[in-house]
């Protein structure tokens, strides 16, 4: 399934009113509602503030925020829903320029910023992974920091009394290197834990 992974805020004006859209990656209720806020204070006074999102296949939410019903959340989740995205809110804010766009003018208008901000987010596909941690050596950090470079790998490092390594990846990934590391690379090093983890990997 596709999610978008950064949006990248877009305007349009219709008939003197300024459209701005942008999409987001989320995975709960309460993340949703954190970028409305965030949205709100980075466009105050707005006259609406027009979202949908979806989480999971039918766990979906949407509203008008006052717009006329079904000319604004209604087209920006159908944008959703036909793109196949999941994890993923689109916001619309409106500053209302003082002419009325008719029902048909809002859908498209709604519809034509929501799909910019689309059009201009990064994907990602999104698939379940697993998350690793390791106890390494200070000796055999160096190394394993190259070969996790060198694999475009992302961890997050707690220097201790070793270095513990924190790494999100695919299932499938860990098979193919996890004999290098262990006997080759970092041969004294220890996982402590595994987990599934979701897994965004970027979408060409």
């Amino acid at each position: 399934m596709l999610t978008v992974i950064q949006g990248i805020p877009i305007e349009k004006i219709v008939k003197q009113s300024r459209f701005i859209s942008v999409a987001y990656h989320v995975r709960t209720h309460d993340d949703a509602l954190s970028r409305l806020t965030s949205v709100q204070n980075q466009w105050p006074k707005a006259t609406h503030y027009v979202w949908a999102y979806i989480l999971d296949p039918g766990h979906e939410r949407m509203t008008d925020d006052k717009e006329p019903q079904g000319t604004a959340g209604a087209p920006t989740l159908a944008l959703l829903q036909k793109h196949h995205l999941i994890h993923t809110m689109l916001i619309t804010v409106r500053y209302f320029g003082g002419t009325k766009l008719g029902t048909g003018g809002l859908v498209h208008a709604y519809q034509d910023a929501a799909k910019e901000a689309l059009a201009q987010a990064k994907l990602g596909q999104e698939q379940e992974g697993i998350e690793i941690h390791l106890l390494v050596p200070y000796s055999q950090w160096e190394p394993l920091k190259k070969f996790m470079a060198d694999n475009a790998l992302n961890v997050s490092v707690d220097f201790s009394q070793t270095v513990g390594v924190q790494c999100a990846l695919s299932e499938t990934l860990w098979d193919q290197i996890h004999d290098t590391i262990l006997y080759k690379i970092a041969p004294n090093s220890q996982v402590v834990a595994t987990h599934r983890v979701p897994l965004v990997l970027p979408y060409p």
